[in-house]
């Protein structure tokens, strides 16, 4: 075995098993109740880019290279978890454009996403799927991943004006950003085709809520602000321009107690009015 892939590869020999993986993600804890997205910075340790970006090229690589299934929030898989919704949006975006799929992933890391869903979408007559990310990750994986299908962006609105999606994906990252609906205004404005929602936590009663969340370090050391939000608020801000073609369930089965109530995963497929 070449060393470096050798060297690549010790820190995932086992690789987890999902099952293992859903026993770790319940273990996030979210608490607190903030009062805004900057009291709850203050109260987090954030996290190191450089760390977590180097785990997640690792492990990119070993999928991108055939040395590994797949990849989440730089963990490995030994079976591909699909999100059944998720690849029907894709699809039904691709089958209305003529087998043509165009595809934004806002937050989409190195391309977790585009690897996961590449059995089915390289059966497609053309995919262009661009990545929009933070500055460090959007330069390494222009350096390292991208290819022919995939690309990278760090800018929303540049790579919204260019690529012109038939189709948008925002899976887990809404939650993360300091101002989720100015994010969500500019993509509806743009009026592309569909939209798939995946991966969100919404409190089962109640107003949305930030909180902080503390991911085990199992995967990496961080504490960050984290927004739940409550279902009609968030809803609203699509429904102006698109109709809401689907709610889903994410992470069926996981449950995030609040002090006072509980939050689950949802996902929405929105098609533009």
């Amino acid at each position: 075995m070449n060393p470096k892939l050798k060297n690549a590869l010790l820190p995932f020999i086992p690789p987890l098993l999902a099952d293992a993986y859903r026993e770790i993600r319940r273990q996030n804890r979210f608490a607190g109740r903030y009062t805004d997205w900057g009291e709850a910075l203050l109260h987090s340790t954030g996290y190191a880019k450089e760390t977590i970006l180097q785990r997640v090229l690792d492990a990119t690589l070993l999928v991108k290279n055939g040395q590994a299934v797949y990849e989440r929030d730089s963990v490995l898989f030994e079976k591909i978890e699909y999100s059944w919704p998720l690849l029907s949006g894709l699809l039904l975006a691709a089958a209305k454009h003529g087998g043509r799929l165009r595809a934004v992933d806002v937050g989409g890391a190195l391309g977790s996403s585009y690897y996961q869903n590449k059995k089915f979408i390289s059966q497609l007559k053309s995919v262009r799927w661009s990545v929009v990310e933070q500055p460090e990750f959007a330069e390494c994986g222009r350096k390292f991943i991208a290819d022919r299908n995939l690309r990278f962006y760090a800018d929303l609105g540049r790579c919204l004006k260019k690529e012109n999606p038939n189709i948008v994906l925002l899976s887990s990252i809404l939650p993360y950003v300091e101002q989720p609906f100015a994010m969500i205004e500019q993509i509806v404005k743009s009026r592309v085709p569909f939209i798939v929602v995946d991966r969100t936590l919404f409190v089962e009663k109640g107003k949305e809520r930030i909180v902080i969340q503390k991911v085990p370090p199992e995967i990496y050391d961080a504490s960050y602000p984290c927004r739940i939000f409550d279902r009609d608020t968030f809803l609203t801000a699509f429904l102006k321009r698109y109709e809401l073609l689907e709610e889903f369930d994410s992470h069926v089965g996981t449950v995030i107690r609040l002090d006072d109530t509980r939050a689950t995963f949802k996902g929405f497929m929105f098609k533009v009015r």
